[in-house]
């Protein structure tokens, strides 16, 4: 709503969900919240729940689901 209030175009035609890729690699996960991949996967938690650092996890979240992909 905020996008179309602003009038920007925020269409995006290729995407990664890391949610499902983790669902993918992880099928024996008992949860995939941000927290647990974080965990699971030993990247340092930053100041979780504020905007940019969530990016900042959800990058290092796909860089450690691309290294496991690639090495398949």
């Amino acid at each position: 709503a905020a996008a179309a209030k602003s009038g920007r175009d925020f269409t995006y035609l290729d995407v990664i969900d890391t949610l499902e890729a983790a669902r993918e690699l992880w099928p024996d996960l008992p949860s995939r919240s941000m927290d647990s991949l974080r965990d699971i996967l030993g990247i340092e938690r930053t100041d979780a729940h504020r905007a940019l650092a969530d990016c900042y996890d959800e990058l290092a979240v796909l860089n450690a689901e691309l290294s496991v992909i690639m090495q398949s």
